[in-house]
């Protein structure tokens, strides 16, 4: 499970139902800090989509072929230490859903109820921590973590951490001494260390020096505990003293494999041309991490690509406090 939850779930607890007439269990067990981490799976398209539940379907069909098993371990009590979570999906009004692990609090015969037991990115009419009921036939997967970090289950999850691992083995990763971060970057961009961070700049279609695109981290103290919003507006202030032209487009938070980031979404115009950047921000107890994407404007291409191209990284990027 992800380490957010973990740390989560030992801070906050679980509310749990008093629900007479169902079977219950109980299942308020923290999760063991040596538990696997999950990766969420990135989809951008109907055809990634399709491509996603072709994939997956073999590893479903596990799941639901040892259900009946699960569920009757579930009833039958929990092991000391141990938590149990099925996967299921949540909508949206407008079609959209997501993937979560849901906290068992009661079984019946057919409907089922627990709690959110992630954070959420795409459906937003749903939050982590809250009860939902959901009919057994809507499972994915089920998950059994064990005090010693080891899980019985995950069919999907162990499957899309594996396919991650695959992807991730494509790429170059960077360790960024002293900062307890590493991100893995397709073979063709280059790696900068800098004196407040480490910068990467894209090779392909790029000609000599011709500037493309790049990546840039900086590391700053945070004495003061600042928030993100903060620090983005900090960043905001700054734009009109570093450049003549620019237009301010977006502010907002956004989730990141369970990590949140302050989101700021700007371009200038330069001597040489038009940029676009996008910069994230996440604070932490003694530093602040901003990252910054700058990218040259093309007549054929939006920004948008480039942008998802961004966030892609993003999600490679494992940060340790």
């Amino acid at each position: 499970m992800k380490k957010q939850l973990i740390k989560t779930f030992l801070l906050f607890g679980l509310v749990l139902l008093n629900n007479f007439g169902v079977a219950q269990t109980s299942n308020d067990a923290s999760l063991s800090e040596n538990a696997p981490t999950d990766k969420p799976h990135s989809i951008k398209n109907s055809e990634q989509l399709k491509r996603y539940e072709e994939l997956i379907e073999p590893y479903v069909q596990q799941a639901k072929a040892s259900l009946p098993d699960a569920k009757e371990k579930y009833l039958n009590g929990l092991k000391d230490g141990q938590a149990f979570f099925l996967t299921t999906r949540i909508y949206d009004a407008n079609g959209n859903y997501e993937q979560i692990f849901v906290r068992v609090t009661n079984w019946g015969d057919s409907n089922i109820t627990g709690t959110i037991a992630n954070e959420l990115n795409t459906v937003k009419n749903y939050s982590y921590g809250q009860l939902i009921k959901f009919p057994e036939n809507a499972v994915l997967d089920w998950l059994i973590t064990n005090p010693d970090g080891t899980e019985d289950g995950n069919y999907v999850g162990k499957f899309l951490d594996s396919l991650n691992a695959s992807n991730n083995d494509q790429h170059n990763r960077y360790e960024m001494q002293g900062h307890s971060i590493s991100v893995a970057l397709p073979d063709d961009w280059l790696f900068t260390s800098l004196s407040g961070g480490a910068a990467f700049k894209a090779q392909s279609n790029c000609s000599g020096k011709e500037f493309c695109n790049n990546i840039v981290f900086t590391f700053i103290g945070n004495s003061t505990n600042s928030t993100e919003e903060e620090f983005g507006r900090m960043l905001v202030s700054q734009l009109p003293r570093q450049f003549q032209k620019y237009e301010l487009h977006n502010q907002s938070d956004t989730t990141v494999n369970n990590i949140k980031y302050r989101v700021i979404d700007y371009s200038v115009v330069q001597p040489d041309g038009n940029y676009n950047s996008t910069s994230l921000i996440k604070s932490y107890k003694q530093r602040v991490v901003i990252i910054n994407y700058t990218a040259k404007a093309k007549k054929k291409k939006s920004y948008k690509e480039d942008r998802d191209l961004f966030f892609s990284v993003i999600e490679t990027i494992e940060i340790e406090e």
